[in-house]
């Protein structure tokens, strides 16, 4: 069985480490692997196999039929054929155990991924690693037994509704244009730290929003710029630089096309105030 995401990284547990290589448990591990590193991009890919993910340091963003943001102290359940990637643009420590289970998943986390916050099942995932990679001998048994304490306290906690929400990666690009619009944002690289290409990223904003991102990101510095206006005395250019857009004629010329009035004008006069008062 091999782990089709990374084939070349793959630890897998032998079959001697059994006793007469018997392997009859359920769940019973196929591999435990870890990776340290950033992570890019690749086509989406299916396992036959059940896989948990602890991500012990960094973020990651997992890359499926909706998208999450992972970052300590999550550990998640990916379901066989189950299509996804996971990307990472700065370094992330990853843990992943693959294993096989005729029964003991409930059925209705087969439709998607399952994540819960744990520090605990995140160290004894890390206690896994360590032991399969340090000891030698015929460890199986043991190590049947520790992914099985894993996986039932995961279930528990899921059941208990400990469940992590699955956290919309373009919700997260969308709190990310509003708090970074004072800086030069270039859209392909808010995909790219998003997990997404250009296009799929633009296509899903704009489903999401009903804007493209460049569409959105220029209204939520607009509006920023009509409460500095309406509450500050600061000049209009450095209001333009607060809000990411430093021509101060650019900026005129984006407030007027949606205001219909000068920078200067609405701050003379705001919305509702009358013109003679």
């Amino acid at each position: 069985m091999r782990h089709l995401a990374l084939p070349n990284l793959v630890h897998e547990l032998a079959p001697e480490l059994w006793p007469r290589g018997r392997r009859a448990c359920d769940p019973m591990p196929l591999y435990v692997e870890r990776y340290r590193g950033p992570r890019t991009v690749r086509k989406l890919q299916a396992h036959a196999f059940w896989e948990l993910t602890a991500v012990m340091a960094g973020t990651e963003t997992l890359i499926g039929r909706t998208s999450m943001e992972l970052q300590p102290p999550a550990v998640c359940l990916i379901p066989p054929g189950y299509r996804h990637d996971e990307v990472a643009h700065h370094d992330v420590d990853t843990i992943w155990i693959g294993f096989q289970s005729r029964g003991i998943v409930p059925p209705r986390l087969r439709s998607g991924v399952t994540v819960v916050d744990s520090k605990p099942l995140m160290d004894l995932m890390e206690q896994v690693w360590l032991f399969a990679t340090t000891t030698d001998g015929r460890i199986g048994p043991e190590l049947d037994a520790q992914l099985a304490n894993i996986l039932h306290r995961f279930l528990r906690l899921a059941a208990e509704g400990q469940q992590k929400p699955a956290t919309d990666a373009i919700q997260h690009a969308v709190e990310y244009l509003v708090n970074h619009h004072d800086n030069d944002l270039h859209m392909p690289d808010v995909a790219r730290r998003h997990g997404f290409s250009t296009g799929y990223f633009y296509r899903q904003f704009r489903q999401r929003t009903g804007l493209a991102p460049n569409a959105y990101l220029t209204r939520i510095r607009l509006q920023t710029a009509s409460q500095l206006l309406q509450q500050s005395t600061l000049p209009v250019k450095e209001i333009a630089g607060r809000v990411g857009l430093p021509d101060e004629a650019y900026f005129s010329r984006l407030f007027k096309k949606a205001t219909g009035v000068s920078p200067m004008h609405y701050r003379s006069n705001p919305p509702g105030r009358s013109p003679a008062s």
